[in-house]
Protein backbone atom coordinates (compact mmCIF):
# COMPACT_ATOMS: atom_id res chain seq x y z
CA UNK A 1 0.00 0.00 0.00
CA UNK A 2 2.08 3.12 -1.29
CA UNK A 3 1.47 6.31 1.29
CA UNK A 4 0.14 9.91 -1.29
CA UNK A 5 3.02 12.36 -0.42
CA UNK A 6 1.10 15.92 0.57
CA UNK A 7 1.56 17.69 -2.50
CA UNK A 8 3.57 21.86 -2.13
CA UNK A 9 1.53 24.80 -1.36
CA UNK A 10 2.22 27.54 -4.11
CA UNK A 11 1.15 30.92 -2.11
CA UNK A 12 1.88 33.07 -5.41
CA UNK A 13 -0.95 30.91 -7.41
CA UNK A 14 -4.05 32.60 -7.96
CA UNK A 15 -5.89 29.67 -6.81
CA UNK A 16 -3.71 29.41 -3.45
CA UNK A 17 -6.52 30.03 -1.05
CA UNK A 18 -8.44 27.10 -2.75
CA UNK A 19 -5.77 25.27 -2.95
CA UNK A 20 -5.19 25.94 1.03
CA UNK A 21 -8.75 24.66 1.84
CA UNK A 22 -8.43 21.71 -0.39
CA UNK A 23 -5.55 20.72 1.40
CA UNK A 24 -7.11 20.68 4.55
CA UNK A 25 -10.47 18.86 2.94
CA UNK A 26 -8.59 16.41 0.73
CA UNK A 27 -5.13 16.05 1.17
CA UNK A 28 -4.63 15.43 4.80
CA UNK A 29 -8.04 13.45 5.28
CA UNK A 30 -6.76 11.35 2.21
CA UNK A 31 -3.34 10.91 3.69
CA UNK A 32 -5.16 9.95 7.03
CA UNK A 33 -6.68 7.30 5.02
CA UNK A 34 -3.66 6.48 3.21
CA UNK A 35 -1.76 5.58 6.72
CA UNK A 36 -4.28 3.87 8.25
CA UNK A 37 -4.43 1.47 5.19
CA UNK A 38 -0.68 1.01 5.25
CA UNK A 39 -1.07 0.22 8.98
CA UNK A 40 -3.81 -2.60 8.86
CA UNK A 41 -2.01 -3.64 5.80
CA UNK A 42 0.89 -4.07 7.91
CA UNK A 43 -0.62 -5.59 10.77
CA UNK A 44 -2.32 -8.23 8.27
CA UNK A 45 1.27 -9.10 7.20
CA UNK A 46 2.53 -9.36 10.47
CA UNK A 47 -0.55 -12.15 11.38
CA UNK A 48 0.59 -14.04 8.33
CA UNK A 49 3.79 -14.12 9.71
CA UNK A 50 3.24 -15.43 12.88
CA UNK A 51 1.13 -17.99 11.16
CA UNK A 52 3.87 -19.00 9.27
CA UNK A 53 6.04 -19.30 12.18
CA UNK A 54 3.33 -21.25 13.73
CA UNK A 55 3.29 -23.80 10.75
CA UNK A 56 7.26 -24.11 10.92
CA UNK A 57 7.17 -24.68 14.58
CA UNK A 58 4.70 -27.53 13.43
CA UNK A 59 7.01 -29.15 10.85
CA UNK A 60 9.96 -28.69 13.78
CA UNK A 61 7.85 -31.04 15.68
CA UNK A 62 6.91 -33.27 12.81
CA UNK A 63 11.20 -33.40 12.38
CA UNK A 64 11.52 -34.10 16.03
CA UNK A 65 9.16 -37.05 15.80
CA UNK A 66 10.58 -38.40 12.49
CA UNK A 67 14.23 -38.35 14.46
CA UNK A 68 12.59 -40.02 17.79
CA UNK A 69 10.87 -42.46 15.09
CA UNK A 70 14.70 -42.84 13.62
CA UNK A 71 16.05 -43.87 17.27
CA UNK A 72 13.48 -46.73 17.44
CA UNK A 73 14.54 -47.31 14.21
CA UNK A 74 17.90 -48.36 15.15
CA UNK A 75 16.82 -50.82 17.88
CA UNK A 76 15.15 -52.76 14.38
CA UNK A 77 18.73 -52.36 12.69
CA UNK A 78 20.00 -55.44 13.44
CA UNK A 79 16.94 -56.89 11.76
CA UNK A 80 17.05 -54.28 8.92
CA UNK A 81 20.13 -52.12 9.37
CA UNK A 82 19.14 -50.69 5.62
CA UNK A 83 16.13 -49.35 6.89
CA UNK A 84 17.43 -47.95 10.11
CA UNK A 85 19.87 -45.87 8.01
CA UNK A 86 16.89 -44.95 5.03
CA UNK A 87 14.70 -43.47 8.20
CA UNK A 88 18.03 -41.59 9.71
CA UNK A 89 18.19 -40.01 6.24
CA UNK A 90 14.82 -38.83 6.04
CA UNK A 91 14.80 -37.42 9.13
CA UNK A 92 17.51 -35.58 8.69
CA UNK A 93 16.02 -34.51 5.60
CA UNK A 94 13.30 -33.13 7.70
CA UNK A 95 14.88 -31.50 10.63
CA UNK A 96 17.13 -29.31 7.83
CA UNK A 97 14.14 -28.56 5.69
CA UNK A 98 12.35 -27.23 9.05
CA UNK A 99 15.11 -25.00 10.19
CA UNK A 100 15.27 -23.25 6.62
CA UNK A 101 11.86 -22.45 6.66
CA UNK A 102 11.82 -21.27 9.95
CA UNK A 103 14.95 -18.84 9.40
CA UNK A 104 13.08 -17.89 6.35
CA UNK A 105 9.81 -16.91 8.59
CA UNK A 106 11.92 -15.29 10.57
CA UNK A 107 13.49 -13.12 7.58
CA UNK A 108 9.80 -12.44 6.36
CA UNK A 109 8.65 -10.93 9.83
CA UNK A 110 11.86 -8.87 9.84
CA UNK A 111 11.11 -7.14 6.92
CA UNK A 112 7.31 -6.65 7.99
CA UNK A 113 8.71 -5.01 10.47
CA UNK A 114 11.05 -2.71 8.62
CA UNK A 115 8.42 -1.67 6.29
CA UNK A 116 6.12 -0.42 9.24
CA UNK A 117 9.28 1.47 10.55
CA UNK A 118 9.12 2.67 6.94
CA UNK A 119 5.98 4.09 7.23
CA UNK A 120 5.63 5.76 10.23
CA UNK A 121 8.79 7.64 9.46
CA UNK A 122 7.40 8.78 6.34
CA UNK A 123 4.31 9.73 8.13
CA UNK A 124 6.16 11.50 10.61
CA UNK A 125 8.14 13.15 7.45
CA UNK A 126 4.98 14.52 6.13
CA UNK A 127 3.48 15.72 8.89
CA UNK A 128 6.78 18.08 9.53
CA UNK A 129 6.63 18.95 6.02
CA UNK A 130 2.90 19.86 6.35
CA UNK A 131 4.04 22.20 9.74
CA UNK A 132 6.13 23.88 7.54
CA UNK A 133 4.24 24.58 4.48
CA UNK A 134 1.65 26.22 6.82
CA UNK A 135 4.04 28.11 8.88
CA UNK A 136 4.75 29.79 5.31
CA UNK A 137 1.21 30.93 4.99
CA UNK A 138 0.35 32.39 8.06
CA UNK A 139 3.86 32.79 10.23
CA UNK A 140 3.32 33.78 13.65
CA UNK A 141 -0.25 34.27 14.99
CA UNK A 142 -1.78 32.22 18.03
CA UNK A 143 -4.55 31.60 14.96
CA UNK A 144 -1.97 30.77 12.29
CA UNK A 145 -3.27 28.19 9.97
CA UNK A 146 0.87 26.44 10.91
CA UNK A 147 -1.09 25.04 14.38
CA UNK A 148 -4.34 23.38 12.24
CA UNK A 149 -2.32 21.75 9.70
CA UNK A 150 0.02 20.46 12.37
CA UNK A 151 -3.06 19.09 14.56
CA UNK A 152 -4.22 17.93 10.95
CA UNK A 153 -1.06 15.80 10.11
CA UNK A 154 -0.79 14.46 13.45
CA UNK A 155 -4.19 12.97 13.77
CA UNK A 156 -2.63 10.97 10.59
CA UNK A 157 -0.84 9.05 13.27
CA UNK A 158 -3.87 8.67 15.77
CA UNK A 159 -5.15 5.21 15.07
CA UNK A 160 -8.43 5.92 17.83
CA UNK A 161 -9.25 9.40 17.15
CA UNK A 162 -8.70 11.62 14.08
CA UNK A 163 -10.08 15.16 12.98
CA UNK A 164 -11.64 14.00 10.27
CA UNK A 165 -14.78 12.41 9.50
CA UNK A 166 -17.80 12.51 7.08
CA UNK A 167 -21.78 12.74 7.33
CA UNK A 168 -24.60 12.00 5.70
CA UNK A 169 -26.93 14.65 7.63
CA UNK A 170 -29.00 17.13 5.18
CA UNK A 171 -27.49 20.65 6.04
CA UNK A 172 -28.06 23.78 4.06
CA UNK A 173 -25.39 25.97 2.33
CA UNK A 174 -25.84 29.28 4.99
CA UNK A 175 -24.76 31.13 7.44
CA UNK A 176 -26.47 29.45 11.12
CA UNK A 177 -25.93 26.66 13.41
CA UNK A 178 -25.78 23.36 11.83
CA UNK A 179 -26.58 19.90 13.97
CA UNK A 180 -25.19 16.78 11.93
CA UNK A 181 -24.30 13.06 12.86
CA UNK A 182 -20.73 11.87 12.19
CA UNK A 183 -18.74 9.14 13.16
CA UNK A 184 -18.06 8.38 16.95
CA UNK A 185 -15.36 8.63 19.36
CA UNK A 186 -13.81 11.35 17.51
CA UNK A 187 -11.12 13.84 18.84
CA UNK A 188 -13.11 17.18 18.17
CA UNK A 189 -13.60 19.70 20.24
CA UNK A 190 -15.79 22.92 20.87
CA UNK A 191 -13.78 25.95 19.64
CA UNK A 192 -12.06 24.11 17.13
CA UNK A 193 -12.92 25.60 13.46
CA UNK A 194 -13.33 22.82 11.01
CA UNK A 195 -14.52 22.69 7.03
CA UNK A 196 -17.56 20.71 5.98
CA UNK A 197 -16.88 19.92 1.97
CA UNK A 198 -19.55 18.71 0.18
CA UNK A 199 -17.97 15.25 -1.04
CA UNK A 200 -18.64 15.36 -4.56
CA UNK A 201 -17.73 18.99 -4.78
CA UNK A 202 -15.38 19.99 -2.01
CA UNK A 203 -14.23 23.10 -3.76
CA UNK A 204 -17.29 25.27 -5.15
CA UNK A 205 -19.71 23.58 -2.01
CA UNK A 206 -18.08 23.89 1.48
CA UNK A 207 -18.91 25.74 4.22
CA UNK A 208 -16.84 26.62 7.53
CA UNK A 209 -17.13 27.19 11.03
CA UNK A 210 -16.64 26.75 14.41
CA UNK A 211 -17.70 23.87 17.22
CA UNK A 212 -19.84 24.60 19.61
CA UNK A 213 -20.51 20.53 20.67
CA UNK A 214 -19.27 17.33 19.93
CA UNK A 215 -20.77 14.40 21.62
CA UNK A 216 -18.26 11.15 21.00
CA UNK A 217 -20.95 8.74 22.31
CA UNK A 218 -23.53 9.42 19.78
CA UNK A 219 -21.61 11.17 17.11
CA UNK A 220 -23.89 14.34 17.40
CA UNK A 221 -21.86 17.58 16.03
CA UNK A 222 -22.82 21.35 16.10
CA UNK A 223 -21.17 23.99 14.25
CA UNK A 224 -21.83 27.59 14.21
CA UNK A 225 -20.96 28.40 10.66
CA UNK A 226 -19.11 31.70 10.01
CA UNK A 227 -19.13 31.66 5.71
CA UNK A 228 -19.57 29.59 3.00
CA UNK A 229 -19.38 29.15 -1.13
CA UNK A 230 -21.91 27.67 -2.86
CA UNK A 231 -25.81 27.61 -2.49
CA UNK A 232 -27.99 24.59 -2.19
CA UNK A 233 -28.89 21.22 0.33
CA UNK A 234 -26.87 18.24 0.43
CA UNK A 235 -26.45 14.75 2.05
CA UNK A 236 -22.52 13.98 1.48
CA UNK A 237 -19.87 16.10 3.87
CA UNK A 238 -16.67 15.48 4.14
CA UNK A 239 -15.13 17.07 7.87
CA UNK A 240 -12.14 18.11 8.37
CA UNK A 241 -10.10 20.52 10.83
CA UNK A 242 -9.18 24.29 9.67
CA UNK A 243 -8.04 27.92 10.34
CA UNK A 244 -9.19 31.54 9.95
CA UNK A 245 -8.04 32.92 6.69
CA UNK A 246 -4.92 35.51 6.93
CA UNK A 247 -2.54 36.61 9.54
CA UNK A 248 -3.52 40.33 9.67
CA UNK A 249 -7.40 39.65 10.50
CA UNK A 250 -10.00 37.09 12.73
CA UNK A 251 -13.34 36.46 11.08
CA UNK A 252 -15.68 35.46 13.72
CA UNK A 253 -19.27 34.43 13.74
CA UNK A 254 -21.88 36.13 15.19
CA UNK A 255 -24.20 34.13 17.29
CA UNK A 256 -27.73 35.45 18.85
CA UNK A 257 -28.60 34.66 22.40
CA UNK A 258 -31.86 34.66 24.25
CA UNK A 259 -31.39 32.02 26.85
CA UNK A 260 -28.71 31.34 29.19
CA UNK A 261 -25.80 29.98 27.77
CA UNK A 262 -21.67 28.94 28.30
CA UNK A 263 -20.19 30.66 25.25
CA UNK A 264 -17.06 29.25 23.65
CA UNK A 265 -13.83 31.14 22.45
CA UNK A 266 -13.46 33.00 18.87
CA UNK A 267 -17.34 33.79 19.01
CA UNK A 268 -19.26 37.09 19.43
CA UNK A 269 -22.66 37.06 21.03
CA UNK A 270 -25.31 39.52 20.70
CA UNK A 271 -27.66 39.21 23.76
CA UNK A 272 -31.12 39.69 23.01
CA UNK A 273 -32.74 39.52 26.30
CA UNK A 274 -31.51 39.86 29.73
CA UNK A 275 -30.19 36.71 30.37
CA UNK A 276 -26.25 35.53 31.42
CA UNK A 277 -23.67 34.58 29.20
CA UNK A 278 -20.62 32.71 31.06
CA UNK A 279 -17.48 33.02 29.33
CA UNK A 280 -15.59 29.52 28.46
CA UNK A 281 -13.71 28.14 31.57
CA UNK A 282 -10.56 27.19 29.11
CA UNK A 283 -9.46 29.51 27.06
CA UNK A 284 -5.97 29.58 25.01
CA UNK A 285 -3.96 32.30 25.01
CA UNK A 286 -5.04 34.88 22.18
CA UNK A 287 -8.39 33.64 22.02
CA UNK A 288 -10.80 36.37 20.95
CA UNK A 289 -14.58 36.78 22.78
CA UNK A 290 -17.26 38.79 21.80
CA UNK A 291 -20.70 40.70 22.78
CA UNK A 292 -22.77 42.82 22.34
CA UNK A 293 -26.14 43.59 24.33
CA UNK A 294 -29.11 43.73 22.18
CA UNK A 295 -31.94 43.74 24.53
CA UNK A 296 -33.88 46.35 26.28
CA UNK A 297 -33.21 44.92 29.36
CA UNK A 298 -29.45 44.03 31.43
CA UNK A 299 -27.78 41.17 30.54
CA UNK A 300 -24.81 39.54 32.62
CA UNK A 301 -21.28 38.73 31.43
CA UNK A 302 -19.37 35.88 33.68
CA UNK A 303 -15.88 35.85 33.51
CA UNK A 304 -16.05 32.45 35.11
CA UNK A 305 -13.06 32.40 37.19
CA UNK A 306 -11.00 34.82 34.69
CA UNK A 307 -10.88 38.65 35.05
CA UNK A 308 -12.12 41.03 32.77
CA UNK A 309 -9.38 44.12 32.47
CA UNK A 310 -8.41 43.05 36.10
CA UNK A 311 -12.14 42.86 37.42
CA UNK A 312 -13.12 40.11 39.12
CA UNK A 313 -16.89 39.22 39.64
CA UNK A 314 -19.91 39.44 37.33
CA UNK A 315 -20.31 42.59 35.12
CA UNK A 316 -23.69 43.80 33.87
CA UNK A 317 -24.40 45.62 30.43
CA UNK A 318 -26.54 48.72 31.23
CA UNK A 319 -26.22 50.16 28.43
CA UNK A 320 -28.67 48.79 25.25
CA UNK A 321 -25.34 48.71 22.98
CA UNK A 322 -22.96 47.93 25.54
CA UNK A 323 -20.27 45.92 23.41
CA UNK A 324 -16.74 44.48 23.32
CA UNK A 325 -14.08 42.16 21.95
CA UNK A 326 -12.16 40.74 24.11
CA UNK A 327 -8.64 38.93 24.02
CA UNK A 328 -7.05 36.26 26.62
CA UNK A 329 -3.90 36.45 27.90
CA UNK A 330 -2.85 33.86 30.11
CA UNK A 331 -0.08 35.29 31.82
CA UNK A 332 -2.72 37.62 33.52
CA UNK A 333 -5.37 35.18 33.08
CA UNK A 334 -7.26 38.37 32.21
CA UNK A 335 -9.39 38.97 29.07
CA UNK A 336 -8.19 42.56 27.92
CA UNK A 337 -10.16 44.90 25.41
CA UNK A 338 -8.93 44.17 21.81
CA UNK A 339 -10.66 45.75 18.07
CA UNK A 340 -7.45 45.07 16.65
CA UNK A 341 -7.97 42.83 13.44
CA UNK A 342 -11.08 41.74 13.96
CA UNK A 343 -13.97 41.24 11.20
CA UNK A 344 -17.79 40.09 11.97
CA UNK A 345 -18.26 37.02 9.51
CA UNK A 346 -20.10 37.46 6.69
CA UNK A 347 -21.76 40.89 6.67
CA UNK A 348 -23.29 40.55 3.28
CA UNK A 349 -25.23 37.52 4.81
CA UNK A 350 -26.22 39.04 8.04
CA UNK A 351 -27.97 42.39 6.91
CA UNK A 352 -31.20 41.14 8.53
CA UNK A 353 -29.10 40.65 12.00
CA UNK A 354 -27.53 43.83 11.29
CA UNK A 355 -30.73 46.13 10.04
CA UNK A 356 -32.26 45.00 13.76
CA UNK A 357 -29.15 45.88 16.22
CA UNK A 358 -27.74 49.14 14.75
CA UNK A 359 -25.50 50.65 17.01
CA UNK A 360 -26.80 54.00 18.16
CA UNK A 361 -23.24 55.59 19.51
CA UNK A 362 -20.14 56.21 17.72
CA UNK A 363 -17.49 53.60 17.61
CA UNK A 364 -14.00 53.82 17.70
CA UNK A 365 -11.58 51.37 16.28
CA UNK A 366 -8.18 51.67 17.32
CA UNK A 367 -6.59 49.18 14.81
CA UNK A 368 -6.43 48.68 10.60
CA UNK A 369 -10.10 47.94 9.52
CA UNK A 370 -11.12 45.39 7.09
CA UNK A 371 -14.00 45.40 5.07
CA UNK A 372 -14.39 42.30 3.16
CA UNK A 373 -12.32 39.09 2.68
CA UNK A 374 -10.22 40.82 -0.27
CA UNK A 375 -10.28 44.08 1.47
CA UNK A 376 -6.58 44.96 2.97
CA UNK A 377 -6.31 46.35 6.70
CA UNK A 378 -6.60 49.99 6.67
CA UNK A 379 -6.43 52.99 8.13
CA UNK A 380 -7.36 57.21 7.05
CA UNK A 381 -5.18 60.08 8.06
CA UNK A 382 -6.86 63.46 8.01
CA UNK A 383 -4.72 66.89 7.42
CA UNK A 384 -5.89 70.55 7.44
CA UNK A 385 -4.47 73.93 6.47
CA UNK A 386 -4.83 77.20 4.16
CA UNK A 387 -4.81 77.00 0.52
CA UNK A 388 -1.74 79.31 -0.48
CA UNK A 389 -2.80 83.17 -1.19
CA UNK A 390 -1.73 83.35 -4.81
CA UNK A 391 -2.24 80.79 -8.04
CA UNK A 392 -0.07 78.36 -9.08
CA UNK A 393 1.80 78.21 -5.33
CA UNK A 394 1.47 75.04 -2.92
CA UNK A 395 1.25 74.14 0.82
CA UNK A 396 2.50 71.05 2.02
CA UNK A 397 1.96 69.10 5.17
CA UNK A 398 4.36 66.00 6.33
CA UNK A 399 2.33 63.24 6.42
CA UNK A 400 4.01 60.56 8.35
CA UNK A 401 3.06 57.68 6.39
CA UNK A 402 4.98 55.37 4.77
CA UNK A 403 4.49 56.38 0.90
CA UNK A 404 4.40 52.62 -0.51
CA UNK A 405 1.36 51.78 2.09
CA UNK A 406 -0.92 54.76 0.84
CA UNK A 407 -3.26 53.60 -1.27
CA UNK A 408 -5.52 56.95 -1.70
CA UNK A 409 -5.62 60.43 -1.53
CA UNK A 410 -8.75 62.99 -1.89
CA UNK A 411 -9.49 66.63 -0.72
CA UNK A 412 -12.10 69.46 -0.63
CA UNK A 413 -11.44 72.73 -0.41
CA UNK A 414 -14.26 75.00 1.40
CA UNK A 415 -15.23 77.78 -0.36
CA UNK A 416 -18.50 79.18 1.58
CA UNK A 417 -20.41 77.04 3.94
CA UNK A 418 -22.81 76.08 1.01
CA UNK A 419 -19.42 74.51 -1.38
CA UNK A 420 -17.07 72.64 -1.19
CA UNK A 421 -14.71 72.37 -3.87
CA UNK A 422 -12.75 68.74 -5.28
CA UNK A 423 -10.13 68.18 -6.94
CA UNK A 424 -9.25 69.06 -10.68
CA UNK A 425 -12.89 71.01 -10.37
CA UNK A 426 -13.11 72.93 -13.87
CA UNK A 427 -17.00 73.07 -14.55
CA UNK A 428 -16.84 76.73 -13.47
CA UNK A 429 -13.57 79.21 -13.67
CA UNK A 430 -11.09 80.04 -11.06
CA UNK A 431 -11.95 76.42 -8.85
CA UNK A 432 -9.00 74.04 -9.99
CA UNK A 433 -6.65 72.58 -7.77
CA UNK A 434 -4.76 69.04 -7.19
CA UNK A 435 -3.52 67.17 -4.72
CA UNK A 436 -0.98 64.44 -4.44
CA UNK A 437 1.61 62.71 -1.75
CA UNK A 438 5.49 62.52 -1.89
CA UNK A 439 8.04 60.68 0.48
CA UNK A 440 7.62 63.09 3.01
CA UNK A 441 4.75 65.33 2.22
CA UNK A 442 1.43 65.45 1.09
CA UNK A 443 0.77 68.81 -1.30
CA UNK A 444 -2.44 70.89 -2.43
CA UNK A 445 -1.24 72.83 -5.78
CA UNK A 446 -3.25 75.26 -7.17
CA UNK A 447 -3.59 75.59 -10.78
CA UNK A 448 -1.42 78.51 -11.85
CA UNK A 449 -3.96 80.16 -13.88
CA UNK A 450 -7.48 78.92 -12.95
CA UNK A 451 -7.65 78.82 -9.22
CA UNK A 452 -8.27 82.81 -8.29
CA UNK A 453 -11.34 81.63 -6.69
CA UNK A 454 -9.56 79.16 -3.97
CA UNK A 455 -7.06 81.84 -2.51
CA UNK A 456 -6.73 81.39 1.11
CA UNK A 457 -9.38 79.13 1.86
CA UNK A 458 -9.32 76.01 4.43
CA UNK A 459 -9.03 72.85 3.06
CA UNK A 460 -9.15 68.94 4.40
CA UNK A 461 -7.35 66.43 2.95
CA UNK A 462 -7.76 62.10 3.78
CA UNK A 463 -4.88 60.02 2.80
CA UNK A 464 -6.41 55.85 2.89
CA UNK A 465 -2.93 53.37 3.92
CA UNK A 466 -2.46 49.63 4.50
CA UNK A 467 -1.01 48.11 7.36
Amino acid sequence: MSITPLPPLDRTAPTFRADVDTYFAEKIPQFAVETEAARAQIVATGAAVTGAVAAVDADALAAVGAKNDANNSRVQAALSAGTATTKAGEAADSASLAATKRQEAVDARNIAVDSKDIAVAQAALSQKYATQTASEVTPGGGFGAKKYAADAAASALQAGAPLTGTSATSLALSISSKTLTTQLGKAWTPGQMVVLARTSAPVTQRMSGTITAYDAATGSMTVLIAEFTGAGTFTDWTIGVTGPRGASSLTLPVQQVSANLTGVSNVIYALTAPVVLKMPANSADGDFFGFSNRSTGQPSIDPNGKTIKGAAGIMGLDSPVASALLRYDAATNDWVESFQGFTVASISTNVAFLQANTWAAKQTFQGFTVLGELSPATKYARYTGTTAAAQGNAVTIAHGLDRTKIISITAVVTRNPNDVIPPEFSASAGFQYSVYAGPVNVTLQLSSANSANLLSMPFSILVGYME
